[in-house]
């Protein structure tokens, strides 16, 4: 009993103080108490500012080889060892840093801040045909699992989609991004970028559905107030913690997708460096047992990445939870 009374009094207490911030503040208050979620935060910080700085960071560059110091162990001049071709292992950890963070910003950009929400506003809030329509793609799409799709559209249009972004090399400003291994990223962003909106519509149509019969929206409504503006100033900032939920789900889900179709030869191609592709190329006992830093530093990288997602999700779901917000 003393225990409730105190939790009770806790909650009057925070609500006093939080009154009068926007959902999105609230969320980012709650989450950024939570110890877990802050060691989360801070690794997904560090890895998304190595990622872009990449260029800046790595001493080498990811295609030089040498082919006199192949698989050398830690040392100064290569802190993370050579591969089997003599690269520097850390400049290739850097730069595979770079390909999780352009697949997933573009992906979750694409999928599910922009087309996602998008198609739930317009479905949830004008319903009929639009709504029908809008719902019959997304069951279709979500009726196989996502992985399958994935895997299955990386086997079959993968290798036609590199054979056709293999005639634009010689475009003055997109020929240059593609040798550098844009090329292959943007296959496997296009094969992503196929399931990545379902969620997020499905979500923001549910709420968007839940709201539009609201005293505000009827209000604006009936001062003449068009389509495109309701949605825009009063629906979509009532859903934008949401929202924010999705983009920050999404962003696991792709990096996980992208490091596995790497791992089974299905997304980037080498020399573009992957995480999954590091790991594939090391995975076997010999090399293993003799050069196991070239296996586990990457394997380090990625999975602290996606463990760190997962945490970030759960310390999430901890404070959408009414029970376990104030713990």
């Amino acid at each position: 009993m003393a225990g409730e009374l105190a939790l009770e009094a806790q909650q009057q207490a925070e609500r006093q103080r939080t009154r009068g911030l926007s959902p999105t503040r609230l969320l980012w208050r709650a989450l950024w108490r939570r110890k877990i979620a802050r060691v989360a935060l801070m690794y997904i910080a560090f890895f998304y500012a190595v990622g872009i700085l990449a260029p800046l960071l790595a001493p080498y560059s990811y295609k030089a080889q040498n082919l006199d110091n192949v698989r050398a162990k830690p040392s100064w001049e290569h802190p993370f060892g050579t591969d089997r071709l003599g690269r520097d292992q850390l400049s290739r950890v850097i730069y595979a840093a770079r390909t999780t963070v352009v697949i997933t910003v573009i992906t979750t950009v694409t999928g599910s801040l922009l087309i996602g929400p998008a198609l739930g506003l317009v479905a949830g809030y004008r319903g009929g045909w639009v709504d029908s329509v809008i719902n019959r793609v997304g069951e279709a799409v979500s009726s196989v699992p996502d992985l399958l799709i994935i895997i299955l559209l990386a086997a079959t249009i993968g290798p036609r989609l590199n054979n056709k972004v293999a005639e634009w090399y010689d475009l003055p400003v997109v020929g240059p991004l593609l040798k550098e291994g844009y090329a292959s990223i943007f296959v496997v962003y296009v094969v992503l970028s196929v399931t990545s909106w379902v969620g997020g519509m499905r979500l923001i149509r549910a709420l968007t559905l839940s709201v539009r019969n609201t005293d505000y929206v009827l209000a604006a409504r009936a001062a003449g107030a068009t389509t495109a503006r309701i949605l825009w100033r009063h629906i979509l900032p009532n859903i934008s913690y949401i929202i924010i939920l999705g983009v920050a789900a999404s962003f696991g889900v792709v990096a996980l997708s992208e490091i596995g179709l790497s791992f089974l030869g299905l997304g980037v191609r080498p020399p573009t460096p992957s995480f999954g592709t590091m790991i594939l190329e090391n995975f076997r006992a010999r090399d293993l047992d003799k050069y196991p830093h070239l296996f586990f530093i990457p394997a380090f990288f990625a999975v602290a990445l996606l463990l760190s997602f997962n945490l970030l999700g759960d310390a999430l779901n901890d404070v959408l939870n009414p029970r376990t917000r104030y713990q």
